[in-house]
């Protein structure tokens, strides 16, 4: 009987590919369609504006595009941030195609700001002043911001003629200072609430309140638990919160690397900061949650990354809000609406917290009966338990501080997305909404906005979504808002120029407002007139805002119309309304260039998946074949070469045990007799404790390449030691390749010699004088051979780990100016490649490797150690273990980086071309003399979180070049006397937090080029007389938080420039008049927490730049007349604003001149609340901006 034949596989494949087709199309339906598309030629009778004023048509010619940053609607007056210039635009209905503003506000940078911000490193394009802030305060003020040339600047200005109202504050805290940074900001209850970066390096996220009657706050600075990188969105007021929207990195999925999730914070408005001890001047009501947009199922589809939040409206009679959510940028392109009731998210700020409980532990829910009453979070009040959060027990504000993540996700309104679009070109970024749509005013339309301005409109039934049983939603209308013959077209600036900025619904006009960078177009919400003369097209658009009229055409339904009209929204059947021909549906027939069938791309997904595990399948039998022929020939080769008795052989290494016999003569040189063993040219490549039973596997030539070296079990100085270039060094597959290449006789065939006795001889290299005089082997060329490797090996890795830990620059706040270092970038470095980007972007990323080789099962077996001095690099000094191994080395055109962490000795040998090295984290007790004589390049050196406790004198001598030294969180007492005559680069030198105390007039000697010298949180109680002298380019100091009682006359003659001086936490008691007088340019003056009870008349004289004052938590009952006014230019007088509160006033006449001076300038003040009369009892606990009469002393 014959055997039915099977099918051959290429009909079998095609009919397994047209099974899936079907189940496919079961599996993924398509999205439904628009019912109808508007045609790209109505662009044309959309109004636009591009910079048109009164009278004129369009800009001048040759006159720059527009660059809009923000767009803000009061009533029917359009205002337009833009760069430089702020528009006012009224929104009557007007025929015009053109859109023309009526009043026009320039506001440039002034150019010593523009000077700065080219001189750190900005393009002329970036420094411009972009509004960035744009609020209506009053009923008719503006609040306006501005990036300002990065350094941002808020002003108000009068709503009807643009004009200043009051000088300009800061913008630090509310105005970002990149323009391409986002932020939102928004007034309540007459106070600022902002939620941006505060530093140059945008680095320090903030939630910040300002201006108004309450102290001012702002979230922890540089903690992951509050934010990790946010994006902020867009904020509301509810109740007696504010709640915020972002999306952030998730710590609680830090076992997932990075993982964007959206969350929702909160804050109480009347919210005054924690106590002295705890969150002072920090909000103590902080929490946040996760927001949750999926689509349900066995495994939830989640929609991650927020883009659009609209404000709160009331659906259904329940407050929500919608926001658009979209997919990461790597996984499949999709995008969601999904709402929110504001009910359910206040309910879950009522919940569980979570909390880590270790580092390496999962985040998990805190029992009940951990959490503290009452509870944290909630807004103190009066009539409460405490009447204000600065009174909360610190039990309290501690489990707030560390516990603001809720453990619970807010839910969607119906647990599913309302709306879901996936496969689109372009994600959904904007969304509006109308609850009053309709001639009744009872449906709710959705317009979503895409990134370059496509517009889907939905009728959305939230009633029944609301309920929880979301029904379908209506896809009415597919439309286009960008006008490239007005806003210029998409090639001519990118997508960058067609990327939409708001969407924004005009109810009054029956239209959107939609803002790109270069215009401003306004579309109607509906083309109701597209379908006149067809009325089966015109009730079947199912368009709240359309109807048929009597007459035979399509009008437009405002709310309240008394007019006759015809309208389905239901979707009923419309085939008893005859056909016409018309626009429903009739651009469709064509697959529209924004979608994909998700039936071709399913499709083709599985087809390329089954054609590849077929081929696959064919090509793993053919490779299982050809190792087994290859092994029969290895075992018969083996074979004859045992049986040549004392014959000569050659072995290859590197090719894991295959063997070629040349016999006598043959290609490998000297002969090799019978009785040698063959590893004795192989134990310096091998691990210690490798014995000859390792090596010899089944008899006395057979070698076994499983235990032969391999890149991940070679020890890092032995990899990096033979390098035939200078970027040879770094951990990657190439630099083994070289490596291994230099180990063998032939550079093509990598053959080693296997002696019986002893390896042949080799010429003995020369060796060279390195730069301190020792004799250092030379590095072979390409095709050299370095002969015999006598290093000892080490135990190296067999795993590694990326690990990172980045450290940001200088406190911002603190320090005023950015740090020397880059800005963090959150890595994992699992292999550097020698050849990828400089390595500059991660000098403060600190990356190690963790583990060691263990190899199993064989005794140890002791090998002496090899003399390896005369072979290490230069950089290697006597006393200096060889601790490269746990460091990461990352090549770079501009010099090497060297990054250490938990190390116990210092790292050598260091590469000669060493431009920064950091050694951190780690227990180091001391630094030899040498460690820095070969790395004569270094320009950066970072120390800090160590345990140096005393530093030689001679230490920076070899690395004059040195700009940059951080010697944070040690344990040293003094510094040695002249430690920096050499030192004529360093610019930056950080000792804080040491354990400093008599200080020298010698200690700075030779630091002419130092800006920045940071000796804060130390035990200095007294400063020398001439200890600044020739700091001549000092702009920074920091003494804060030392035990000064007194400073030296004269002390500040030295520095000429300086712009910041911290002097706060220390034991002051009287400020004279000859410390800060002859400093000029001074922006900065700190001087908060002593115990100030006296400050000379003229103190601040000639203080003409000052813009920050902090006198807080002193012992001040009074000032001399005229103090305050002494300060100089009064348009530029406190532009950051200042601090007198937490002192003892004494509300007499002697305050008189005070209190006009803090009346006058109220704006600027912070604390205003806190600032208030100790006496005379009449007037005790009286804030000074209520006093009006003050009594005789």
């Amino acid at each position: 009987m014959r055997t039915p034949r099977a099918l051959p596989p290429c009909p079998a494949l095609l009919l397994l590919l047209l099974l899936l087709l079907g189940v496919a199309h079961g599996l993924f339906p398509e999205e439904p369609p628009p019912l109808s598309v508007a045609p790209r030629d109505y662009l044309s009778h959309y109004p636009v504006f591009v910079g048109s004023g009164p009278g004129r048509l369009s800009p001048a010619e040759g006159a720059e595009d527009l660059n809009i940053q923000r767009v803000l609607r009061v009533n029917r007056t359009l205002f337009i941030g833009d760069r430089d210039n702020l528009y006012q635009v009224e929104l009557e209905p007007s025929t015009s195609t053109e859109l023309r503003y009526q009043r026009k506000l320039t506001w440039r940078s002034n150019p010593s700001d523009i000077n700065v911000c080219r001189m750190k490193g900005k393009q002329e394009g970036e420094c411009r002043n972009f509004v960035k802030v744009l609020l209506l305060r009053e009923e008719s003020t503006l609040f306006v911001c501005g990036s300002n040339a990065f350094n941002p600047i808020c002003a108000n200005y009068s709503m009807d003629t643009l004009q200043p109202l009051g000088d300009n504050i800061s913008g630090m805290a509310r105005c970002p200072y990149d323009p391409k940074h986002a932020n939102v900001a928004l007034f309540s209850d007459g106070m600022l609430f902002t939620a941006t970066v505060t530093d140059f390096l945008a680095i320090d996220a903030v939630i910040y309140r300002s201006l108004g009657d309450r102290p001012t706050l702002r979230t922890v600075k540089h903690d992951s638990k509050w934010f990790k990188e946010p994006y902020f969105v867009h904020a509301v007021e509810w109740g007696s919160h504010v709640y915020f929207f972002f999306r952030e990195i998730a710590m609680e999925f830090n076992y997932l690397e990075k993982v964007v999730v959206s969350r929702v914070a909160r804050v109480c408005k009347n919210d005054v900061g924690g106590s002295p001890r705890v969150l002072e001047k920090q909000w103590t009501s902080f929490l946040k949650a996760r927001l949750n947009c999926s689509v349900p199922g066995d495994s939830h589809f989640y929609f991650n990354v927020l883009q659009a939040v609209t404000g709160v409206v009331s659906l259904g009679g329940r407050p929500v809000i919608l926001a658009v959510f979209s997919t990461p940028s790597n996984s499949i392109p999709g995008s969601a609406v999904c709402a929110f009731d504001m009910n359910q998210v206040a309910a879950v700020f009522e919940g569980r917290f979570r909390e880590q409980k270790s580092p390496e532990s999962i985040w998990t829910p805190v029992p009940e009966d951990q959490v503290p009453r009452p509870r944290p979070g909630c807004c103190a009040a009066p009539g409460m338990q405490y009447n204000a959060s600065s009174a909360l027990p610190d039990e309290i504000l501690n489990f707030v501080k560390t516990h603001p993540l809720m453990d619970e996700a807010v839910p969607s309104l119906g647990h599913a997305p309302w709306i879901v679009r996936t496969l689109m070109r372009h994600q959904l970024t904007r969304v509006a909404v109308d609850v009053a749509a309709g001639p009744w005013g009872n449906q709710t339309i959705v317009f979503l906005g895409s990134e370059v301005g496509t517009i889907l409109k939905f009728l959305v039934r939230p009633n029944a979504s609301v309920s929880g049983t979301t029904g379908p939603s209506v896809f009415l209308e597919e439309f286009e808002t960008y006008r490239p013959d007005r806003c210029g077209q998409s090639g001519s600036g990118g997508e960058w120029g067609q990327r939409l900025l708001s969407l924004e619904l005009d109810t009054a006009s029956g239209g959107l407002l939609a803002a790109f960078p270069r215009c401003v177009v306004r579309v109607p919400v509906a083309r109701c007139q597209l379908h006149s003369g067809c009325m089966k097209n015109c009730i079947g658009s199912q368009d709240p805002y359309c109807g048929w009229a009597p007459d035979g055409s399509c009008i437009f339904l405002r709310p309240g119309t008394s007019a006759t009209f015809e309208q389905d929204v239901s979707g009923a059947s419309t085939s008893g309304l005859g056909d016409c021909s018309g626009l429903l549906r009739a651009s469709l027939s064509d697959e529209r260039a924004g979608l994909v069938s998700v039936n071709l791309l399913v499709t083709s997904s599985v087809a390329a998946f089954v054609v590849g595990a077929v081929v696959s399948g064919f090509s793993v039998g053919w490779f299982v074949g050809l190792r087994e022929r290859r092994e029969l020939a290895r075992r018969k080769d083996k074979e004859a070469i045992l049986a040549h008795g004392g014959g000569e052989a050659v072995l290859s290494v590197s090719r894991l045990g295959e063997r070629r016999g040349t016999g006598p003569g043959g290609r490998g040189g000297a002969g090799v007799g019978p009785g040698g063993p063959p590893e004795a040219l192989l134990a310096p490549l091998m691990q210690n404790g490798w014995t000859k039973a390792t090596l010899l596997h089944g008899g006395p030539h057979d070698l076994d390449s499983g235990l032969l070296p391999t890149p991940e079990q070679t020890p890092l100085p032995q990899k990096r030691l033979p390098t035939p270039h200078p970027h040879a060094h770094a951990l990657g597959p190439r630099a083994w390749d070289h490596s291994h290449a230099l180990l063998s006789a032939s550079a093509s065939t990598s053959l080693l010699l296997l002696a019986p006795t002893r390896a042949p001889e080799q010429p003995p290299v020369p060796a060279e004088p390195g730069p301190d005089g020792r004799l250092c082997a030379p590095r072979p060329g390409r095709a050299s051979h370095p002969g015999d490797f006598p290093l000892t090996p080490h135990p190296s890795p067999d795993r590694r780990r990326g690990v990172s830990a980045p450290t940001g620059p200088l406190d911002p706040s603190g320090d005023g100016l950015p740090g020397p270092w880059s800005p963090p970038a959150t890595s994992s470095l699992r292999r550097p490649v020698p050849h990828g980007p400089p390595a500059a972007a991660l000098r403060r990323t600190h990356t190690f490797n963790s583990g060691e080789a263990r190899p199993g099962g064989h005794r140890p077996r002791r090998h002496p150690p090899a003399d390896s001095t005369h072979l290490l690099p230069c950089g290697a000094a006597q006393g200096i273990a060889s601790s490269l191994k746990e460091c990461v080395v990352l090549p770079s055109a501009e010099g090497t980086t060297v990054t250490c962490h938990g190390v116990t000795e210092f790292p050598s040998p260091l590469p000669a071309d060493t431009v920064h090295l950091s050694v951190e984290f780690s227990n180091l007790t001391q630094l030899p003399a040498a460690a820095l004589r070969a790395c004569r390049r270094l320009r950066e050196l970072h120390l800090s979180s160590n345990h140096l406790q005393a530093l030689s004198p001679g230490l920076l001598a070899p690395v004059p070049g040195l700009r940059v030294l951080d010697l944070t969180r040690n344990e040293l007492r003094r510094l040695p006397l002249g430690l920096f005559l050499t030192s004529v680069a360093l610019r930056t030198l950080v000792l804080r937090d040491n354990r400093l105390r008599d200080a020298s007039a010698r200690w700075l000697w030779g630091l002419r080029a130092l800006g920045h010298l940071d000796l804060a949180g130390n035990q200095l109680r007294a400063l020398p007389a001439g200890f600044l002298t020739g700091l001549r380019a000092l702009s920074t100091l920091d003494l804060g938080h030392n035990l000064l009682e007194t400073l030296p006359a004269g002390l500040l003659r030295g520095p000429r420039r300086l712009q910041r001086l911290h002097l706060e936490g220390n034991r002051l008691r009287r400020l004279g008049d000859d410390l800060l007088a002859p400093q000029p340019f001074l922006r900065v003056l700190f001087l908060s927490d002593n115990r100030l009870a006296s400050v000379a008349a003229g103190a601040f004289r000639g203080l003409w730049q000052l813009d920050m004052l902090d006198l807080s938590n002193n012992s001040l009952s009074s000032t001399p007349p005229g103090l305050l006014a002494s300060l100089g230019r009064p348009a530029r007088d406190m532009q950051d604003g200042f601090d007198v509160s937490h002192n003892p006033w004494v509300c007499n006449e002697d305050l008189r001149d005070l209190c006009l001076w803090l009346h006058a300038n109220r704006h600027k003040m912070f604390s205003q609340n806190d600032t208030r009369c100790a006496g005379p009892e009449a007037l005790r606990g009286r804030r000074l901006l209520d006093v009006e009469e003050l009594g005789s002393p």
